[in-house]
């Protein structure tokens, strides 16, 4: 019986060498059971640390379960080694990769998220200017008259006559009709056209003041009188919403107002009926930026700096 046994480890060779130590053990077990079961004699001898009564399935059976235990516990410690393993945190190199994919994305957005947002600034900002000289205008009206009444000349000195009338209905918080090296403190040394063109933006004399909430204002005279002239204009003013600094550009922070003999009128507005028939926003926003004033007060946006092809009578919006 002994060559049988021989046989089988023989047969079953290849698969303890697959199986491993344990299940080797196991396989071999399970032969030994078989033996057992056939009463083979010195089948037992084949275990050094087990007699004769070896052959009992009881002791086969305890034998088993404490190595049963055995796995058991090299498995639960394998188990929990690899669960430890698994709770790992992000590498450096994912965490900079994340950063740089953010610094990506902020970079394409926060520039325009910024620019929108002072275009709205902008739009409040000549609002503010735009209510401000027709209140004082009306209430100068008031008390001395229509401003073709109010004494002005076509020279440097009208414009002066003309803000001299309304800073005493605005709050202001100075004049700037002294100037230092030939440039007016109230405004930037230089402006440009939308088109990036040098802009002379205010003419010799003139009245300049400063409004309470920093935005610049120039007026100077076109003509003698408001009545006798073809566009039935007094004066031209011009604004910079957030005095000398930066862009300077007409049509971005700088904007041009006419001055009828009872009101302010936006340039480029859509009823050009009066005084405002010289300029256009479709002819002059685009490009020079002078007609744009308008644009920006009753559509209360910028979109002209984004896109083309924006009418009083088309599309008022890029999408």
């Amino acid at each position: 019986m002994l060559n049988l046994f021989q046989h089988l480890v023989i047969r079953y060779k290849s698969n303890l060498k697959i199986l491993g130590y344990y299940s080797a053990r196991a396989a071999l077990r399970s032969i030994l059971r078989i033996l057992c079961n056939l009463n083979v004699s010195g089948a037992a001898a084949t275990l050094p640390s087990q007699s004769q009564d070896s052959c009992d399935m009881n002791e086969i059976t305890t034998s088993n379960a404490s190595h049963s235990h055995r796995n058991d516990k090299f498995s639960s410690r394998f188990t929990l080694h690899t669960s430890l393993k698994q709770k790992t945190a992000f590498t450096l190199a994912e965490v900079l990769i994340t950063l740089g994919i953010i610094g990506v994305v902020a970079a394409m957005t926060i520039p325009t998220v910024i620019a929108k947002y002072r275009e709205k600034e902008y739009v409040t900002r000549l609002k503010v200017v735009y209510n401000v000289l027709n209140q004082a205008l009306q209430m100068s009206v008031i008390d001395n008259g229509t401003v073709n009444e109010w004494g002005f000349t076509q020279d440097s000195e009208g414009g002066k006559i003309i803000a001299d009338k309304l800073l005493p209905y605005i709050k202001q918080v100075k004049s700037c009709d002294i100037k230092q090296n030939g440039v007016n403190k109230c405004f930037a040394a230089a402006y440009k056209k939308l088109n990036n063109v040098n802009f002379t933006l205010m003419r010799s004399g003139g009245g300049s003041f400063i409004l309470a909430n920093g935005q610049s204002v120039h007026i100077y005279s076109t003509y003698a009188d408001c009545i006798n002239n073809p566009e039935g204009l007094c004066a031209y003013v011009v604004t910079d919403i957030n005095g000398n600094r930066n862009p300077n550009v007409l049509g971005k922070d700088t904007f041009y107002f006419a001055l009828s003999k009872d009101k302010f009128i936006p340039l480029g507005q859509q009823d050009r009926s009066f005084a405002d028939r010289v300029y256009s926003f479709e002819n002059d926003c685009y490009g020079d930026g002078i007609g744009c004033t308008a644009w920006v007060l009753f559509n209360e946006n910028m979109n002209y700096l984004h896109c083309e092809g924006l009418s009083w009578n088309g599309k008022k919006n890029c999408d």
